[in-house]
């Protein structure tokens, strides 16, 4: 029920019960939290949705038999915390009624170290 993929450090999971609104199952919280710990040396992470939803959440009677109130929850936030980098949500808005604006910023990544001697001291203009 849910895709997984690697292309390059780029790892992408896939919802993929759109059926039931792509309602996430015990078992499918803990593909995610296996995939999201796995992925500490991706350089990007991506989760989507097929469908028209991303996820209406807990899988209703899954919740009712338990999975509401689960540790593994904290266990697939905490792995999705400890990723490098940045997280961001985007949504996709079709029609949208007012303008958009989306602002990012870029923390945490580490450079890679290269080459020889370089002098800095950019300088401007």
């Amino acid at each position: 029920m849910i895709d997984f993929g690697r292309e390059g450090p780029v790892w992408v999971a896939t919802i993929n019960r759109p059926d039931k609104a792509n309602s996430l199952t015990h078992e499918m919280l803990v593909a995610l939290a296996e995939f999201m710990e796995d992925a500490q040396a991706a350089r990007a992470v991506i989760l989507t949705g097929t469908g028209k939803v991303f996820s209406a959440g807990a899988d209703l009677d899954e919740a009712r038999a338990g999975l509401a109130v689960s540790d593994i929850w904290e266990r697939l936030s905490g792995a999705i915390a400890a990723l490098p980098g940045l997280s961001l949500s985007l949504i996709h808005i079709s029609e949208p009624t007012r303008p958009l604006y989306i602002s990012y910023a870029v923390f945490g990544l580490k450079k890679k170290r290269g080459g020889g001697g370089g002098g800095g001291g950019g300088g401007g203009g």
